[in-house]
Parts: C-alpha cells; sequence; structure tokens
C-alpha cells in the first residue's frame, strides 16, 4: 500500500511538472511574434507589450497602440539609461506611436525598450539584417570571328603542335583571344593580322604588340609588317589553352562590314549571272 502510494504521488508530481512546462512555453511563444508585412502593430495593455519581442525585416514600421486605461510610453533602452531611437511622447488611452527601422544593427540587431511610467513593462525589437545579394561580375562582351576567312581580319594563321579552336576580339582589352588545343610538345602560332582588325600604335607609330600564353607573358617576334598587315610568330608551350594578343586599338565592326560587303557583291553576282541567262 505505502508504495502504491509513492507511485501515485510520483506521477501526479510528473503530470503536475509537464503541464506546467507546456504551459510555460505557450506563453513564450505568445510573447515572442514574426511580423513579415510592411507595418506591424504592438499592443500596450494593463499586462505590457503585446508581442513582448517583435522579429521584422530591415525597413519595417512598427506602430504601438495603447490599449490600456492608463498613460506609458515607448522608450528605447531601461531605466536610467535612455538611448535613441524610440521616444514617444505619454500616450493616452487608443493613442499611437508608429517608428521605422530602416537601419538594422544600432544595438546589435535588437532594439531593447521599456515604459517610463510602470518602470517594469519592457519589450524588444529584432531587426533581421537585409539578405545579402551576391553581385555577379558582368561577363566581358567579346565578338566571335571566322579565322578561316580572310575578310574577317586574320589572314593566316598556323599552329604548329595543336589546333586552332576559335578566335574572338575583345575591344574592352583591345585585344585577340586565341583558344588552342595542343599536344604534349612545344610549338608556334604564325598568325598575319589586318591592321584594320587590330593594332598596336604610339603616337602615330608603330609599337610593339604584348602577348600572354594561359595568362603568362609570352614570347614571339614579329616576322613581318606592311602598310596593311603584321605578322607574328608566337611560342606556344605544350598543353597551352589560350593566347591572347593586346594591342591599343581593334575594331570589331570589321569582320561584320566586310562580311556585308562580300554579301552585297555575293547577290550582285547572282544577279548578273541570272540576267545574261535570259
Amino acid at each position: 500500500m505505502r508504495y502504491s502510494i509513492v507511485i501515485a504521488s510520483f506521477m501526479i508530481t510528473i503530470v503536475a511538472v509537464s503541464f506546467n512546462l507546456q504551459q510555460f512555453t505557450q506563453a513564450q511563444m505568445s510573447d515572442r511574434e514574426r511580423c513579415d508585412a510592411e507595418t506591424c502593430h504592438v499592443k500596450i495593455t494593463r499586462d505590457g507589450f503585446m508581442p513582448k519581442t517583435l522579429i521584422i525585416k530591415l525597413g519595417t514600421t512598427v506602430v504601438w497602440t495603447n490599449e490600456d486605461d492608463s498613460r506609458h510610453t515607448v522608450t528605447s533602452g531601461s531605466p536610467g539609461e535612455v538611448k535613441a531611437p524610440l521616444k514617444s511622447l505619454l500616450l493616452e488611452k487608443d493613442d499611437t506611436y508608429e517608428f521605422t527601422f530602416e537601419h538594422s544593427g544600432l544595438y546589435q540587431g535588437s532594439y531593447k525598450y521599456f515604459d517610463q511610467v510602470t518602470l517594469t513593462m519592457r519589450g524588444e525589437i529584432i531587426v533581421e539584417p537585409a539578405p545579402e545579394i551576391a553581385k555577379e561580375t558582368p561577363a566581358p562582351e567579346t565578338m566571335k570571328i571566322d579565322f578561316t576567312d580572310p575578310n574577317s581580319g586574320v589572314k593566316k594563321a598556323t599552329l604548329s603542335n595543336g589546333n586552332i579552336m576559335s578566335m574572338e576580339i575583345d575591344p574592352d582589352f583591345a585585344s585577340l583571344i586565341i583558344t588552342v588545343q595542343t599536344v604534349d610538345v612545344n610549338g608556334k602560332l604564325t598568325i598575319t593580322l589586318d591592321r584594320n582588325l587590330i593594332d598596336a600604335k604610339s603616337n602615330g607609330n608603330d609599337d610593339i604588340f604584348v602577348v600572354f600564353v594561359d595568362g603568362e607573358e609570352g614570347f614571339f617576334e614579329e616576322t613581318s609588317s606592311t602598310p596593311t598587315e603584321r605578322t607574328l610568330e608566337i611560342v606556344v608551350p605544350r598543353e597551352s589553352t589560350e593566347i591572347e594578343i593586346m594591342g591599343t586599338q581593334v575594331i570589331p565592326e570589321f569582320p561584320v562590314t566586310m562580311l556585308v560587303i562580300a554579301g552585297i557583291f555575293s547577290v550582285m553576282i547572282a544577279a548578273y549571272r541570272l540576267r545574261t541567262r535570259f
């Protein structure tokens, strides 16, 4: 019988503790709310600020409304240590006070406040910082050219230790970018360029090009120079993937213009042949 009483008392204690914990958890949850709206509200009652802790996002306006018959204030800080930015006048019943939280982190992201009338009423606004937006670096605007067509401005291009995959003009850097596929031996790129496509000038006179191979300064020699063309021989180490020839000026419209002219001539020739047939 004695053991039954002990067990019953123990069970009652467990039930009571569980009930109290549940009540305490619910009370905590009711004291803490999140508001994602542009305008959020806090009630001022005889029991305190409701909710006691409000979580908002940056730029939210919070409106406090006094629903108590007594007067209250909304004041940042704590008794004896008043801080900015919350500082309302005495609020009569149904009076409101509002503040827009345009900046977070003044008090480590938390704005604690109290009522100067009762001193025991405390509240807190937690402003979540705006999410960081990753800035995308815009890709450079380049223009691919058909290096197999002499009208593109590339008069000749041969690679002794691999294949030339593509070429494109980068107007921002006045450069010609050449993508290559090389084998496991060193080689040489010989390329003849039309000055109207890319050139290197200084005070009206010819200047040297700058060549990079896979981002490192490359070795080259200018073997020929005419009023219209310049020929370079560039050392291409094995397993290289990119060669960049930098000048002082490029004319990215050159290939397009030449193609348009070629197209016009093709149409004229076709029309002439059709006309003579009849």
